[in-house]
């Protein structure tokens, strides 16, 4: 590291097998490198939370009966989807072995990452590594269903007046009783802080009576120049004119949008982006959204990549999305704040060529707006001028 910059540490998710973790957590990155800083990714484990969960394990169990009893049937209905999912990975071994092997090289390749590792969560707290300044997100780092509600990722482990939270998401609509009190306790241990959505600016504002800034997500903060460039590092090979299908998930909603899709549009070929079944990498994402005619989507990450590279999409909810206290609202979030709800598809509607088309220049406008003001927050943050 250059000792003349600021160092600063960023605590995420960065190692799971996800497009929108791994590009979100570069794009981090490669911001803070543009305003001069010198920014490490803290080599967290991804299973670090497991020391917290074998420590409380009365806790768990009360948290999964909580939300069993909550809504047995959604519970019920998503524990059977993933446990198809997880059976049908059975034949797509040799897809999902180059998928990896695709991530890892990313991972080794781009991101700038701490030669300490933390395999448990108790290590961070004992063995604070030293920066000038600690950014925790973004992603759905606190979302209570995640990690067993691990605090290291609202940087408990570092200096108080160190904490930057930027763009972190709860994924949820509200935060549920028996969290309420924990998540004030931390929220209120971070005294520079933004949001990605509305939705948790409002949680925000319950628990703490603070009005907070709702930033955009980091992969906004790159420009497309830099993202085409990334995808240059691909070297799938891709059809002349083509539509996207990328959804999280695969229920009766997925097949249905994908056979509305070829029956409307007959003429273009079909990629449809099954995440545990295609052997794509993060490289091949990008290259995969910026060439396509159209993407359907239910991904955040889809989404906001769509919208990055000026590509018409269409968004459809999938069983997953239904559910009252569903993650969709950081696709609803993101598309009020820039006026394009309308593409919201909803069951029965024609699926016609008026999808194929979106006029972007005001859209951009008011992107740049945001991305803009949240550019001026991190800087802030950071006391950079």
């Amino acid at each position: 590291m250059n000792k003349n910059k600021m160092k600063v540490g960023i605590i995420t998710y960065h190692e799971p097998i996800s497009y929108g973790a791994n590009l979100q957590c570069l794009a981090l990155q490669m911001y803070l490198e543009e305003i001069q800083c010198n920014p490490e990714i803290i080599n967290y484990s991804n299973t670090a939370y497991l020391e917290l969960r074998s420590k409380n394990k009365t806790k768990t169990l009360i948290r999964r009966a909580l939300n069993f009893f909550k809504s047995p049937v959604a519970f019920l209905k998503a524990k059977f989807n993933a446990n198809k999912i997880e059976k049908q990975k059975e034949n797509f071994k040799k897809e999902l072995e180059k998928r990896d092997n695709k991530f890892f090289d990313f991972q080794k390749k781009y991101y700038k990452i701490s030669k300490k590792r933390y395999e448990n969560y108790s290590e961070i707290q004992k063995n604070c590594p030293e920066y000038d300044a600690y950014i925790c997100g973004s992603d759905q780092i606190w979302n209570p269903g995640f990690c067993d509600m691990d605090d290291n990722y609202f940087l408990t482990f570092a200096p108080k007046n160190k904490r930057i939270a930027y763009a972190p998401s709860f994924g949820v609509r509200k935060i549920p009783f028996y969290a309420k009190k924990e998540y004030k306790r931390r929220l209120n241990g971070i005294e520079k802080i933004s949001i990605r959505e509305k939705t948790g600016s409002k949680i925000i504002k319950e628990l703490t009576g603070k009005d907070v800034p709702v930033v955009i997500d980091p992969t906004f903060l790159i420009s497309k120049e830099k993202w085409i460039e990334i995808s240059n590092n691909s070297n799938i090979e891709l059809p002349k004119e083509y539509i996207l299908i990328y959804f999280i998930g695969i229920d009766s909603y997925t097949q249905k949008y994908i056979d509305k899709i070829k029956k409307s549009f007959p003429n273009f070929e079909i990629i449809n982006l099954i995440f545990d079944q295609t052997s794509y990498g993060p490289c091949d994402f990008i290259k995969l959204i910026s060439n396509a005619k159209f993407v359907f989507t239910n991904s955040f990450h889809g989404l906001a990549f769509s919208i990055n590279l000026n590509i018409p999409f269409a968004v459809g909810k999938t069983l997953k999305d239904y559910g009252k206290n569903s993650g969709f609202s950081r696709v609803e979030d993101l598309l009020n704040s820039l006026e394009l709800l309308e593409r919201i598809y909803c069951d029965g509607e024609k699926l016609d060529d008026k999808w194929l088309s979106l006029d972007y220049s005001e859209v951009n406008k008011r992107k740049e707006e945001i991305v803009t003001k949240s550019k001026k927050y991190l800087k802030q943050a950071l006391n950079i001028k």
